[in-house]
Order: C-alpha cells, then sequence, then structure tokens
C-alpha cells in the first residue's frame, strides 16, 4: 500500500525568520505496525512524503522534532489503516511557540531584613497534590519497537488432503518469521507440522482433492504463485507432491 502525505508548518507572526523558506528537506517519517515492522521515507523539499508498505495493517505514522526547541509537533503517531482505499493524505502539523517577553527585574524598594521575600515552591507529579496523571511524555521521542511476538498456532496435518504449500522448514522460528513475512503480503498463512518427518510446513489453505488446489492457486498474484507446491499427506508423511 501507499501513504501519502506533508508536513506544514505555521509560523509565529512577527517572526524574525517569517519571510524565509523553512526548509522541508530529509525530513524522516517513519510508519510502524502492532507487529513490530516499520518503514521509513523522507521529505522532499515542498516537505511532502511517500511511504509504500504491506497493506491490510494498521499504521503509526510519526517524525521526529528536527525544527528546533521554538517548534512543537502538534500530533504524532498518526494512525492509518491501509485496508481503508479512501486514499486521505496525512498531515503533520508543526507550529512555532509563542516567545517568552523577559521582563526587567525591578528592586524592592524595602530591602530590610523583615521585609517579606517570595518563596518559589516547586510542585512535583505525585498523590499528595493528587496529579500523577500530568507526568510529561515527550511527543517527539523515537517509538519503541521492542514489541512482543505475535503467537503462531501449529496445526496438525489432515491425512489425505491436498494442500497448498509455501515453504517447509525444520524450526518453528524459521516457520514463524515466514509466516509474518506472508501475511505481510495479504495472505493468511498457517504452520502445519508432520510428526513423521519432524517437519514444519507452511501452507495457505488445503482441499479434498487436487483439482480444487490448482483451482485455488490461479487467484494468487503471479509473484507468490511460482513459490507454491501441492502436497498430498497420508498419515503426515507427504506422497507425491506435484505443483
Amino acid at each position: 500500500g501507499k501513504i501519502e502525505g506533508h508536513i506544514e508548518i505555521t509560523r509565529q507572526r512577527f517572526s524574525k525568520e517569517g519571510d524565509k523558506k523553512m526548509e522541508l528537506a530529509n525530513v524522516k517519517v517513519t510508519a510502524f505496525n502492532n507487529v513490530g515492522d516499520s518503514y521509513s521515507s523522507f521529505t522532499l523539499p515542498d516537505g511532502s512524503f511517500v511511504i509504500f508498505a504491506p497493506g491490510h495493517h494498521v499504521y503509526h505514522l510519526r517524525i521526529q522534532n528536527v525544527f528546533g526547541k521554538a517548534y512543537r509537533v502538534v500530533k504524532n503517531d498518526i494512525v492509518v489503516d491501509l485496508a481503508d482505499t479512501s486514499g486521505t493524505k496525512i498531515v503533520f502539523k508543526v507550529v512555532e511557540m509563542a516567545r517568552k517577553i523577559k521582563f526587567k527585574k525591578v528592586v524592592p524598594v524595602n530591602t530590610s531584613p523583615t521585609a517579606p521575600k517570595l518563596q518559589k515552591i516547586k510542585v512535583l507529579p505525585g498523590k499528595i497534590y493528587n496529579n500523577g496523571f500530568e507526568r510529561r511524555f515527550d511527543k517527539n521521542k523515537a517509538p519503541d519497537f521492542n514489541m512482543p511476538q505475535q503467537q503462531i498456532k501449529v496445526h496438525q496435518l489432515v491425512p489425505f488432503k491436498f494442500y497448498i504449500v509455501a515453504n517447509q522448514v525444520t524450526d518453528m522460528a524459521s516457520a514463524r518469521r515466514i509466516v509474518n513475512i506472508l501475511n505481510e503480503q495479504g495472505l493468511n498463512a498457517k504452520v502445519g507440522i508432520s510428526t513423521k518427518k519432524n517437519s514444519y510446513y507452511i501452507y495457505l489453505d488445503y482441499f479434498d482433492t487436487r483439482g480444487e488446489a490448482k483451482q485455488k492457486i490461479k487467484s494468487y498474484r503471479a509473484e507468490v504463485k511460482s513459490t507454491l507446491t501441492i502436497v498430498k499427506f497420508d498419515n503426515t508423511i507427504t506422497v507425491n507432491p506435484k505443483k
């Protein structure tokens, strides 16, 4: 799928550099999903960007604040559902914060030791002030991609059925990796186990007849179709595998 958008910057009215156009090229935009995969792109001089990522996933889009402390990203982690084909473009809004006004320090008239003095009190977040929910959160912090792995269910292969097999491996880690790759391509991949051969089969579907399996393979894309094999299992032992 394709994610399109741009960065929009709002300057203060009386900014000293308000008449200068800000450089918006090469700002990194990252999209990440709930299985820990991320895809990135860089903006063009006009602030626009395009990210290509596998469809049928919900992504969170984020940019880092490379514009300086005087600017703020209004909203980060914008949610994009690639299953939605409406084609809404993403807009990152960046605003220049109001400039601080410096006041001239005034010397108090009464400088005697008994004169009252103002004291600064720092209020920390915590239960005593009942404002623990107001703890600061850095919106410009880099995203944490350390997400838990999705659990893969292992299915027992059914004898005398014709399976559309994409791959065969001997360990679960490899099977999980291949299933995640195929699912990123929009395929519903599963893992089947053959106890006699101590193998894991990554398959897309299974049927009662070879003809039904062949008909199903025709519905896949060419680049996927070329990797598929029809395999029949007899008491979980492979017999007469054919394309």
